[in-house]
């Protein structure tokens, strides 16, 4: 897609693509790079739909710290030292 299409525009394609891909069953849309159709398709694959609500559950401070301390060689190890 080219990029230099104003932004109205390119929205307007964008949605045209993923209604092609997501409502009318096309595995990928020329409108868009080839690994974006291919997500969309893997979401609704999954029982994903772009009309569901997404919610995400709270993750509590401990659970966090607790992560966190599990994980620490993995945190620091790109530190240096």
């Amino acid at each position: 897609m080219n990029m230099t299409v104003s932004t109205p525009e390119r929205l307007s394609l964008l949605e045209q693509a993923r209604l092609a891909v997501l409502f009318n069953g096309e595995p990928t849309s020329p409108l868009v790079a080839d690994w974006i159709g291919h997500s969309w398709r893997r979401c609704l694959d999954q029982g994903l739909r772009p009309n569901y609500s997404v919610a995400f559950d709270a993750v509590s401070a401990s659970h966090i710290t607790r992560t966190l301390e599990q994980q620490r060689d993995f945190v620091q190890a790109p530190n240096p030292r």
